[in-house]
């Protein structure tokens, strides 16, 4: 999934705006707690689109920070930090393209 972040000229984006935009894609859903368990195909499917879309949302996210680290303030950073670690790790919702884009490479 491409989020575009772009400033409509009638009412500009906060950064948090901005931000919320990148970030609430990639909030991992509840339904991986359980993944393993799932029998239901349409879960199962929903949850392996979801992990298809994250390296695209991971790049873009990337890219914005970026280009504006410096008008973080410390709860964005502490924001963009724990989304992206997230995907560091091992986990059922992770890829390994994902984590290599977590990771910065």
């Amino acid at each position: 999934m491409y989020v575009h972040v772009s400033q409509d000229a009638t009412r500009p984006m906060t950064m948090t705006s901005r931000l919320d935009l990148l970030l609430d894609p990639l909030n991992i859903p509840q339904d991986f707690a359980r993944y393993e368990r799932h029998v239901e195909t349409e879960i199962i499917a929903s949850l392996e689109q979801w992990k298809l879309k994250t390296d695209a949302c991971l790049s873009e996210l990337r890219d914005f920070a970026v280009r504006e680290a410096s008008q973080f303030s410390i709860q964005h950073q502490g924001s963009v930090i724990s989304t992206i670690a997230s995907f560091e790790g091992e986990g059922s919702w992770i890829t390994s393209s994902s984590r290599e884009i977590a990771k910065g490479k």
